[in-house]
């Protein structure tokens, strides 16, 4: 909604920007806010309390009813009373003033010369060649001016002076015709305080046909008004022409405007529905517009639903404005009073086809059946019409009976008779490499036996004999072999399996001579070098006495793992212990220098080969 208070005619805008103040007696106009009308709805406006109306669609009534998306705005006018004296000219000849002088008559008439003008009630009456017309509003007498026009331009043809109200708005309008039939029409123009306001406006050629001309004036600092019309036409051809109604009056103008769109809220089922009773079909609503809530006649909400009987269908589009919209569609449900009571499979014999498949059905059918059956296997084309099949081999056979366009399927096994068990044993399932496993054969029912050993070798034989083979890592590709055998009889077959897991068995110890790093089953066959034995040197004397020359003691070992020394004073109170490769004494006792003198020593010494040294002895701590 936008709103603005303009001047204005009833229907021209005049350039001016006025203050409310004019227009405070009058209602504030108000078409409402921006609108979104729902599909098939209208929207009625009707703004009241004015004088004049004028709406975007060219429509002058006080409502308008819209009922297409669109901007639509209207300007309404509030005028005053009028304030010329005699405008409409029944008190004759008096209140105004003219440059033209009254009629002075001639041969013609009262009008015969040019510049000339009269109060009357017909042009006819004041020229002989002037038409008869009535005055634009009668009242009264039905008087008006007639005028015949001088070729001077900007000649005064009638003038008033009105007090006015500064800064105030004006609308100056008056109604002219031309005086007779004529193409050489009148020019005219309002003029207030010798400015002139407006263009030229002319009559039209057609005798007395009243045409209003107005314009809106603004006082500004003025605070009188000398209206004047004045004849611009430069030549004395035609130029005859008659004015009534004049008026002057304070004028307030506003208008507004408002948006009116159309949600544009659709909402389609795709397609009635047909359908089995067996079968399940939903119908998909969907709607243009994002957002849109989609509710069933059921109280289902959302685009599908799922009908369980037959009938019409209603789905309910509301869209986020409040919209609603509704689709309808038909599911028809065909019925099925039939089912399929028992499907019976009878075993074929193998390498004999004699097997056989049938089905039983209950109910009545809507119009007759039509059986089919095929197979064996889904893409198998071989079929049957008919509710049994006979002289069939081993495999799964398809049925589907349709009745009136619906169906229902259902399948049938046919197996063998006594057919093959495949059954095999291996008296070891794993070991070292190379490895000879003894097959067992135990099946039952079949006259063919296929042995695949995984091993590259392979046997087809008649018998239950038992199969010897030897496995390596390397004639399986790894550590396992999959043992396959299939026992057969005729078209029938069974298959057994057993695995054999192969290992390589050596000395997995890194540290052996005969270390084997392809072993993964350690078999206690680590062969070891035999280490040396450990020798032991040992000193008698060290002078811990700072200037690190035999400063300290320890003991010197070869081919020793750990040595363990211990140094003991001479009351034999510990003041040394340590093991590790190479244990040494500073010659101090818990941070502290020890005491010259002689000190017991004794020591353990673990050899590579595990020999164990042991010795004792005394040392002296001397200090230089």
């Amino acid at each position: 909604m936008k709103k603005h208070i303009l001047l204005l005619t009833g229907f021209v805008i005049a350039a001016f920007s006025i203050g409310y103040g004019q227009c405070s007696s009058y209602p504030v106009l108000e078409l409402g806010n921006d609108t979104i009308l729902c599909d098939g709805t209208t929207l009625l406006l009707q703004p009241s309390g004015y004088d004049n109306y004028s709406w975007s669609t060219g429509a002058a009534t006080n409502t308008l009813t819209i009922s297409a998306p669109g901007t639509y705005w209207v300007e309404v006018t509030n005028v005053s009373g009028n304030m010329v004296t005699n405008g409409d000219f029944e008190q004759g000849d008096v209140g105004f003033s003219s440059a033209y002088s009254y009629g002075s008559g001639g041969v013609w008439g009262l009008l015969s010369n040019e510049g000339q003008y009269a109060v009357a009630t017909s042009p006819s009456l004041t020229h002989s060649n002037f038409s008869f017309c009535n005055d634009h509003t009668p009242s009264g007498p039905g008087n008006m001016l007639v005028a015949n026009g001088s070729g001077v331009p900007n000649t005064a043809v009638w003038c008033q002076t009105i007090n006015v109200t500064p800064n105030t708005n004006y609308l100056f309008s008056a109604w002219f015709a031309n005086a007779l039939n004529d193409p050489t029409v009148s020019d005219l123009q309002f003029f207030v305080n010798n400015i002139q306001v407006g263009p030229i406006f002319s009559t039209t050629p057609t005798a007395c046909n009243w045409l209003e001309f107005n314009e809106v004036w603004n006082s500004g600092a003025a605070t009188t008004a000398d209206l004047c019309i004045r004849n611009q036409n430069t030549s004395i051809g035609g130029n005859d022409f008659a004015i009534d109604d004049i008026s002057f009056r304070e004028v307030c103008v506003q208008n507004d405007t408002i948006n009116v769109t159309y949600d544009p809220l659709s909402v389609s089922i795709a397609s009635d529905l047909l359908f089995c009773e067996n079968e399940s079909e939903a119908f998909q609503a969907s709607s243009t517009v994002p957002g849109t809530t989609l509710i069933w006649e059921t109280g289902d909400i959302g685009a599908t639903y799922t009908p369980t009987v037959a009938g019409t269908y209603t789905v309910h589009a509301i869209s986020a404005n409040g919209c609603y919209i509704a689709d309808s569609a038909v599911a028809t449900i065909t019925p099925m009073p039939w089912g399929i009571d028992t499907v019976i499979a009878g075993p074929t014999s193998c390498g004999t086809d004699n097997g056989y498949v049938s089905v039983l059905t209950n109910g009545t059918f809507n119009d007759p059946a039509m059986y089919t059956w095929n197979g064996p296997g889904v893409a198998n084309p071989n079929q049957i019409n008919a509710s049994v099949w006979t002289n069939l081999g081993l495999g799964w056979y398809y049925l589907s009976i349709e009745s009136d366009g619906c169906y229902l399927y259902d399948s049938a096994l046919v197996t063998p008779l006594d057919p093959p068990v495949a059954a095999i044993s291996a008296d070891i399932l794993s070991g070292c490499e190379p490895l000879i496993v003894v097959f067992s054969n135990t099946s039952q029912n079949a006259t063919l036996y296929e042995w695949n050993f995984d091993n590259g070798q392979t046997a087809t034989v008649t018998d239950l004999a038992s199969q010897v083979q030897t496995f390596t890592t390397a004639n399986i590709g790894g550590s396992t072999a999959n043992v396959q055998m299939i026992a057969s009889q005729g078209d029938c077959a069974d298959t057994a399996w057993v695995s054999i897991t192969v290992n390589i068995c050596g000395c997995t110890d890194p540290t052996a001579l005969n270390y084997n790093p392809l072993a993964t089953i350690e078999n206690d066959t680590c062969v070891y070098a035999i280490p040396p034995t450990p020798t032991v040197e040992v000193y008698n004397v060290f002078t811990p006495d700072g200037d690190e020359d035999n400063a300290t003691y320890f003991i010197k070992t070869t081919n020793a793992e750990k040595v363990q020394l211990t140094i003991l004073n001479r009351w034999g109170n510990q003041v040394f212990n340590e093991t590790s490769p190479n244990p040494v004494w500073d010659g101090k006792i818990n941070g502290a220098l020890a005491d010259e003198g002689v000190y017991f020593y004794t020591y353990v010494v673990t050899g590579l080969n595990g020999d164990l040294l042991e010795g004792h002895g005394f040392l002296q701590l001397i200090r230089k």
